[in-house]
């Protein structure tokens, strides 16, 4: 989960769930050894926005949802 909040603080903007798990797959290439990591990214968003670290923004009429930090 620390990994999420560093790369979409590098990120430096909201970004979808679909985008987080390519940006850690370059951050750590060699690392993430999971057979989905879309679903293993969507899990951590969850976590991460119940404790409250990030905020799910809905967009209206679109689907997915873009994650940003707290503090933006």
């Amino acid at each position: 989960m620390e990994k999420i909040l560093y790369m979409m603080k590098q990120e430096g903007r909201p970004m979808f769930g679909k985008e987080v798990g390519p940006r850690l797959l370059r951050l750590q290439p060699h690392g993430l050894n999971y057979t989905n990591l879309d679903n293993i990214v969507s899990i951590h968003l969850s976590k991460l926005d119940k404790e409250g670290w990030l905020v799910r923004v809905s967009r209206r009429g679109r689907s997915g949802s873009l994650y940003a930090l707290a503090e933006w």
